[in-house]
């Protein structure tokens, strides 16, 4: 097990929402944090989750991602 940090270049804004940015970070390993500029919106181009992940797991190569809209009353 390790705790790395996972970039998504060129991500969708409409993925930048920390839930689905969670949602895709599971699929590989166990989110722990965002970086600090996803959640300042200081850095739009790129978002970072850390997990955990078991390096002996086989890691997908691709994935595809849909928007989960947080709600604005949270």
């Amino acid at each position: 097990m390790a705790a790395v940090w996972i970039s998504l270049p060129r991500l969708s804004l409409d993925l930048f929402a920390k839930r689905s940015l969670l949602l895709m970070e599971s699929v590989v390993g166990r989110p722990i944090a965002i970086d600090k500029a996803r959640q300042h919106k200081t850095r739009p181009s790129t978002a970072r989750v850390k997990v955990i992940l078991d390096l002996m797991d086989k890691l997908p190569k691709r994935m595809h991602a849909s928007p989960v809209f947080e709600r604005a009353d949270r």
